[in-house]
Parts: structure tokens; C-alpha cells; sequence
């Protein structure tokens, strides 16, 4: 019977790694079958469908490589290092203990721990290339591997139990538990940095902007460039393709194996 439960647990996992490396396998096509574009191309693309069709029907698929520039009104700031930047984002992790009873009545002391803060910059980004300047609207879309500029431990040296203060918000400790710390982690683009951009270009909102795709599909912002994109997707889809053919033919072994035995 245990043969027969690893069997199908195998089958599970090998299923779960082909869906994995079917969605990597989609995202190497959507990157390597979208054309690079210029500024000026899709500005040049966008009034040709305003003359044709009126101001508000323009979506184009596209992906344009250009630097970040500052916004109009003056760079953003992060929260906690307080850097200039265009795009950021923070996650502030509570490390604590917690006591826990057992049903025979003993007590142990876990370490856990809880995000009690998170932000991710949501204003546009001004772009530039060699021919001219564009919006994009990542909204709440994560950039890929933005620069990570803090990533600190701060120990809570009253290690009281109660209530606690830390950057504005206050936590409520359990009465048998007590905080030992905050680790603060910060990443930030910054003005000048080069960005890979594959999305839609629209004009929905009264200017060209390029942002996510109204049917959904592949949204990237990255400060990685198109070929390290298509390496590591390759590399992802290679990887779990292998892992979930091995697992399919392993757990369909001890399948057949564990029902011959159980009819023995």
C-alpha cells in the first residue's frame, strides 16, 4: 500500500512539474516571438490608429528596451533608507517567540514571525530610448530583480512583552511571547537604470502608456535583458520538464509494482 501512496504522490508532483515548465515554455515564446520596438515606432503606430479609428482604440503587443528618468514632478523616495528612485518597494519581517502548550502540558518556545509592513510603489515610470520618452504602468506589478539596497536586523533590546513601537505602527505582543527583532529588507530602481519591457501599448487613458495586457497575458518589467530572460526561462523549462518525466515514470513503476503486490 505505501508503494501505491508514493506512486500517485509521484504521478501529483510530475503533473504539478509539467504545468511548471509548460507556463516557462509560454514564456519563452511570448519573449522571443515579440519584435524589440523603438519609442518613436510605437508613437508613430499610435497616431496612425488615432487618424484611423479615433483617440482610445489603440493596444499593441510590444517590448522596448529604454533607461528610467526621473518624473516631472521630481524622483521618489523610499521609505527606509530614504534613496532616490523611481520604483520601490519594502517588506519589514516581526521576529518573535511564541509559547506553545502541547495536549500533556509542556511548553515550548518557537521562533515566528509575521510581515507587519510592505509597500510597492505603484506610479508610473517615465522611459527613454534614442527616440523619444514613454510612460509605463506597472501598478502593483513587481520589477524584476530590482537593486536591493538594505537588508538589516534590528534586534528589539527592550525584549518586553506588550506592546512595541517601530516605525510608526505598534504591535501587540502575546502576554507569554517577546519580540526579537525587525529585519528590513528595501529594493529600488533607480533613475538611469536600463529596464526590458514586454506589455501593451494603449491609449485608454488619454496618453500612450504601455502597461499589462487587457487579455492577460505576459506582463514583464525587468532590469535583466532579453537574453538573460530567455536563458533562465530555458533553463526553468529544461529543468522541470526532466524532473517531471522522471517523476512520472518513477511514480507509475511503484504504482504498477504496489497494485501487483497488494492483488499477491
Amino acid at each position: 500500500m505505501m508503494m501505491i501512496w508514493i506512486g500517485v504522490t509521484g504521478m501529483v508532483l510530475a503533473g504539478i512539474c509539467l504545468l511548471v515548465a509548460r507556463s516557462a515554455a509560454k514564456r519563452v515564446r511570448g519573449i522571443a516571438g515579440t519584435e524589440t520596438s523603438t519609442i518613436a515606432e510605437l508613437n508613430e503606430l499610435h497616431r496612425a490608429a488615432e487618424e484611423a479609428a479615433g483617440a482610445g482604440h489603440f493596444r499593441y503587443r510590444c517590448e522596448i528596451v529604454a533607461e528610467t528618468v526621473a518624473p516631472e514632478g521630481g524622483p521618489l523616495v523610499s521609505e527606509l533608507a530614504r534613496r532616490e528612485c523611481v520604483w520601490h518597494k519594502h517588506r519589514v519581517t516581526h521576529k518573535y517567540w511564541e509559547t506553545r502548550t502541547d495536549n500533556e502540558g509542556n511548553r515550548r518556545r518557537e521562533e515566528k514571525t509575521r510581515v507587519v509592513s510592505q509597500h510597492v510603489s505603484a506610479e508610473d515610470l517615465p522611459v527613454r530610448d534614442a527616440t523619444g520618452d514613454i510612460l509605463v504602468r506597472p501598478g502593483k506589478k513587481e520589477i524584476d530583480r530590482p537593486e536591493k539596497i538594505l537588508d538589516r536586523f534590528e534586534r528589539d533590546t527592550g525584549g518586553a512583552s506588550g506592546g512595541i513601537s517601530f516605525k510608526g505602527f505598534t504591535l501587540n505582543l502575546p502576554s507569554d511571547g517577546g519580540s526579537i527583532g525587525f529585519q528590513q529588507e528595501e529594493w529600488i530602481v533607480a533613475s538611469g537604470r536600463r529596464l526590458y519591457l514586454l506589455g501593451e501599448a494603449s491609449d485608454d487613458h488619454g496618453r500612450l502608456v504601455i502597461g499589462p495586457p487587457s487579455d492577460g497575458g505576459l506582463f514583464i518589467v525587468s532590469t535583466r535583458s532579453e537574453e538573460e530572460l530567455l536563458g533562465s526561462a530555458r533553463s526553468r523549462e529544461r529543468g522541470f520538464r526532466v524532473a517531471g518525466l522522471i517523476l512520472g515514470a518513477v511514480g507509475a513503476l511503484l504504482l504498477v509494482a504496489g497494485t501487483v503486490t497488494a492483488l499477491l
